[in-house]
């Protein structure tokens, strides 16, 4: 498992373990390999979480600004967009704002929330507009399975996944937060 660990909040080691066997990349018969944008203005955090994603077959794509993500997003269509609510320049509430009221190729594509700072205001804004919230810090394999299941959902139910898009969520988006059993099940598999 990778693990994300570290004494500054936002600076964080990754350390590769054993992978989990449920964390399998996802294929896209469209698209193919998962193309991921992922929008985190910390270059350190970003690239380990790219180079997590490549290890598990993913093609990510990174941007540290709101209007770097906004020129990649109405060139390229995503399997999935990976966002920090806090951007140094601008929120990642404006991107998914932006493509859920915007026509273009990345309209219904599937967006997951990364934050340390999700709270109940957030989650009421944002809701019906994406797939899923994960709390800060995670580790790798949790980030890979929210991929892997919001591609899944996306490839085995489409109309549902296009009424999301719609201001009509059949369900509201899954938080996940770890645990203290997630921390020390990691420390236990570092022994």
């Amino acid at each position: 498992i990778l693990t994300i660990s570290g004494t500054h909040p936002y600076k964080m080691d990754y350390m590769e373990r054993n992978l989990n066997s449920n964390s399998k990349t996802i294929y896209d018969a469209k698209m193919g390999p998962g193309w991921v944008l992922l929008v985190e203005d910390d270059t350190i955090i970003a690239e380990g979480l790219g180079e997590g994603l490549k290890r598990h077959g993913y093609r990510p794509v990174y941007s540290t600004t709101v209007g770097e993500a906004m020129a990649k997003l109405s060139n390229q269509e995503f399997s999935v967009i990976l966002v920090d609510i806090r951007l140094v320049r601008g929120s990642g509430e404006q991107i998914i704002h932006y493509l859920r009221s915007h026509a273009g190729p990345n309209h219904n594509t599937p967006i997951v929330v990364m934050s340390a700072f999700v709270d109940v205001e957030l989650i009421h804004r944002v809701r019906d507009m994406v797939a899923g919230v994960l709390v800060k810090p995670f580790n790798l394999i949790t980030l890979v399975n929210r991929v892997n299941g919001v591609i899944k959902d996306r490839i085995e139910n489409p109309v549902q996944s296009s009424l999301l898009h719609n201001g009509t969520a059949p369900h509201a988006p899954v938080v996940e937060k770890p645990t203290v059993e997630d921390f020390w099940q990691e420390e236990q598999t570092e022994e």
